[in-house]
């Protein structure tokens, strides 16, 4: 019958000082604030379009400016985004059109 093996004297040791340690002894006020208040989440990244939906989109915009909602939802669907992505690109690209085309006539 094979020994028991003893534990790693380090992890004992360890083990000890966690058992030592009180609940509020371990907590940290400022860390819990900082939780609280948000500080410490990850910051949220805006994907911007890669360079095959942007040129597919404004494609599809030359070819016709105006896209109703069926439009909306094919491309949706085609380039795999959100139809408010969508949506908010043409508007944008719609107001950047406006702009360019203001700029010409004055």
């Amino acid at each position: 019958m094979p020994a028991l093996q003893q534990p790693d004297k380090t992890a004992n040791d360890q083990l000890k000082l966690l058992k030592a340690q009180t609940f509020e002894e371990s907590l940290n006020f400022s860390d819990c604030l900082d939780d609280v208040l948000g500080k410490n989440k990850p910051k949220w990244r805006r994907r911007h379009l890669s360079k095959f939906e942007a040129e597919f989109l404004e494609n599809e915009f030359l070819k016709d400016p105006i896209w109703k909602v069926p439009k909306k939802k094919w491309l949706s669907a085609k380039l795999g985004m959100s139809r408010a992505k969508i949506y908010k690109w043409h508007y944008d690209r719609r107001r950047r059109a406006a702009e360019l085309q203001a700029e010409n006539t004055s």
